[in-house]
C-alpha cells in the first residue's frame, strides 16, 4: 500500500520537508521536497480563506431567499384555491430561486461591493417574480393577471356603476369581474340592503344561509386577497 504524503520540519535548515512515494523501476522510493514555513503557511491560510468563503457564499445565497420565502407565506395567506399544484410548485420553486442565487452570488463573488449590489437587486426581484409566476391557481386566473385586475377595478373606482355588484354572477373570473364586484360594493355600500335579501358576490349556493345583514361582517367574508383590497379602499379612504 503506498504510503501518503508525509510533511515534517527540519530544525538544521528550518524548512518543511514533504515526503512524497513514488515509484522507480523495481523498487519504492520516496521523494523529498523543501518547503518554507512561508509557503506552508500560506497554503494552510488558503484553504482557511477557501472555506470561509464558501460559508459566506452560502449565508448570502440564504438571506438573499429570505424574499422568496415571504412571498410563499403571502401569496398562501392571499391566494387560497391552488390545488395539489402547490404541493409540487412550492418546493420547484424555491430550487429554481435557490439555485440562481447561488450561481449568481458564485459568480460575483470578487467583484466591489457596490456592482454586487447593483446585481443581487435585480436578482432577487426576478426570485419574488418567480415566486408568483409560478403560484398555482386552481380555477381562477395566474396571481399576475388577478392583481392586473384589482389594480385596474381600484384604479377605475369612479367609474364603476352599481350595476357591478347587484347583476355579478359568481364565477371564476377570467375578465376581471370579480374584483370589480368588491370595489363596487365597497364604493355603495351604504345602499346594500341589510334585510337578508342580498349574498356574498350574489351566490345564493354557497352563503344561501349567511346572507349581508350587517356592513361590519363584510370584508370577513370576502376572498383573502379581496379582502386586501377592501383593506387598501379603506386605508387610502376611497
Amino acid at each position: 500500500m503506498a504510503k501518503q504524503s508525509v510533511c515534517t520540519f527540519s530544525r538544521k535548515t528550518s524548512l518543511f520537508i514533504i515526503s512524497k512515494p513514488y515509484l522507480s523501476i523495481g523498487q519504492k522510493t520516496e521523494k523529498f521536497e523543501m518547503v518554507s514555513p512561508s509557503c506552508c503557511n500560506f497554503i494552510a491560510l488558503k484553504e482557511e480563506y477557501n472555506l470561509r468563503s464558501q460559508r459566506r457564499n452560502l449565508l448570502y445565497a440564504l438571506i438573499a431567499l429570505l424574499p422568496t420565502i415571504c412571498m410563499f407565506y403571502i401569496l398562501i395567506e392571499l391566494f387560497l384555491y391552488t390545488g395539489l399544484g402547490r404541493i409540487v410548485a412550492l418546493p420547484l420553486t424555491f430550487i429554481l430561486n435557490a439555485a440562481l442565487m447561488i450561481s449568481v452570488i458564485h459568480l460575483i463573488r470578487k467583484l466591489r461591493t457596490l456592482w454586487c449590489v447593483f446585481i443581487l437587486v435585480p436578482t432577487i426581484l426576478l426570485s419574488m417574480w418567480n415566486t408568483i409566476l409560478f403560484y398555482p391557481q386552481e380555477f381562477s386566473p395566474s396571481i399576475p393577471k388577478q392583481i392586473q385586475y384589482s389594480v385596474t377595478a381600484i384604479s377605475h373606482y369612479d367609474d364603476l356603476t352599481p350595476a357591478d355588484w347587484e347583476e355579478y354572477t359568481y364565477r371564476p373570473s377570467q375578465t376581471g369581474e370579480s374584483e370589480k364586484y368588491v370595489v363596487a360594493l365597497y364604493k355603495y355600500k351604504r345602499q346594500v340592503p341589510l334585510d337578508g335579501t342580498t349574498y356574498f358576490y350574489n351566490d345564493t349556493d354557497y352563503y344561501g344561509e349567511h346572507p349581508i345583514s350587517s356592513l361590519s361582517e363584510i370584508p370577513s367574508e370576502l376572498k383573502p386577497h379581496h379582502q386586501f383590497m377592501w383593506w387598501l379602499l379603506q386605508t387610502f379612504e376611497k
